[in-house]
């Protein structure tokens, strides 16, 4: 892949996050796009942290993404 390489990933939710979970080592750039919040209840299906709870979805994965 090139340079330029972008995926871009609409809706981080159940099988979005996991989806960025599997492809987090690629070498590509990732684009988050989902305006939903985390709640305490999506921790066990999601691929999110408790320190996301409240956040915006799409920054979340982005900051659990590193």
């Amino acid at each position: 892949m090139n340079d330029r390489s972008c995926i871009v990933l609409l809706g981080c939710g159940a099988l979005g996050s996991h989806v960025a979970l599997l492809g987090r080592n690629l070498p590509i750039a990732w684009r988050f796009v989902d305006f939903d919040r985390v709640d305490a209840h999506n921790i066990m299906s999601q691929f999110f942290a408790k320190q996301s709870v409240g956040k915006n979805k799409a920054q979340a994965l982005q900051q659990t993404m590193g």
